[in-house]
């Protein structure tokens, strides 16, 4: 598991610098490797390089802040690190395939570049079939260790997120449980619906619980698509986070 919490950790550190100038290497030298080795590393696990992933966020974040703020295209092209608004404009066109003009009206045509997690699928043995999902971590965090269905970590300042797309079977309810020795965990559950292309609030169901504890969200009513699973904390220590969906 060593390799996936050195991706997540260089995804986390991605995640928040998306609006500062980072490199390659700035990168590399936040999880102590160099630029070109995990570069391939990187490549090799998720299709992407860096750089595209980085781009990829960029643009997709962006386009959400020009339909929900009343920022200048010119700002919001410079926040996310393009010089000129006519460099973010064909960025942009090309990638939402809009132009930033027309993504401020409406958000429908809106592309939405996820945050990456690994998902390790494991087969053989005696007909053993097991996914692991790796959480994507934003915000500040202490030291981790993700375990089986959940994580641990010494401190929480921000969000951890779970990726689920469509299931084989899909579950009838999600159970988690949350604790802290400080500061509550808030958990909710996002669905997104079929056909729908982004993550804007208006596209979300959610359903969430106030503080830390045990609960189980119903999706029976719900039909099979993309669930995101939240755990948040204005500031927490100690905390222990795990999940089980129910058939």
């Amino acid at each position: 598991m060593e390799w996936i919490q050195t991706i997540m950790k260089a995804v986390h550190y991605m995640e928040n610098n998306l609006t500062n100038d980072i490199s390659i290497e700035d990168v590399s030298n936040h999880i102590f490797m160099s630029g070109s080795n995990f570069q391939r590393i990187f490549t090799s696990v998720t299709g992407i390089t860096i750089g595209d992933y980085i781009r990829n966020r960029r643009l997709s974040l962006s386009g959400k802040a020009l339909f929900l703020t009343d920022s200048k295209i010119i700002d919001i092209a410079m926040r996310y690190q393009y010089d000129t608004s006519e460099s973010f404009s064909k960025a942009f066109t090309r990638f939402h395939g809009i132009p930033p003009s027309v993504a401020q009206k409406q958000s429908d045509m809106l592309k939405f570049f996820h945050p990456f997690t690994i998902n390790v699928f494991i087969q053989g043995g005696f007909n053993m079939s097991k996914e692991i999902i790796v959480p994507t971590f934003r915000g500040e965090w202490g030291s981790y260790e993700v375990t089986e269905n959940g994580f641990t970590a010494k401190k929480i300042k921000g969000e951890v997120l779970y990726h689920f797309e469509k299931f084989d079977s899909k579950p009838s309810a999600v159970k988690f449980e949350a604790s802290s020795d400080k500061g509550d965990i808030h958990v909710s559950i996002q669905y997104l619906k079929d056909g729908q292309k982004n993550n804007h609030p208006d596209n979300m169901e959610t359903r969430e619980e106030s503080a830390t504890g045990n609960g189980v969200f119903d999706l029976s009513k719900l039909k099979n698509g993309h669930y995101i699973l939240r755990a948040y904390s204005k500031k927490a220590e100690n905390v222990s986070f795990g999940y089980k969906f129910l058939n």
